[in-house]
């Protein structure tokens, strides 16, 4: 699902990615809260993970043109642990 994803939002124009809807997220909103609720949970399970806050971090203030490749970092990140 997480490499389904990635090949979603790789294909998108980085405007639509941060195109306001009349309701709800963008969806670049809707990959931060995936990413940081990943997180959140991983850290739940097993306690401090190293790198995991940098990989959050990355996916939520590098932007929409990183998203693909932070997304990735982050769940190669999570899937190791």
């Amino acid at each position: 699902m997480q490499d389904d994803f990635i090949q979603l939002i790789r294909d998108l124009p980085r405007k639509k990615m941060s195109a306001k809807p009349e309701t709800g997220r963008t969806i670049q909103e809707i990959a931060e809260h995936v990413s940081e609720s990943h997180g959140v949970y991983l850290r739940y399970l097993t306690g401090k993970v190293d790198g995991l806050s940098e990989a959050m971090k990355a996916v939520r203030e590098e932007g929409p043109d990183a998203l693909p490749a932070t997304l990735s970092d982050l769940w190669q990140l999570t899937n190791a642990r």
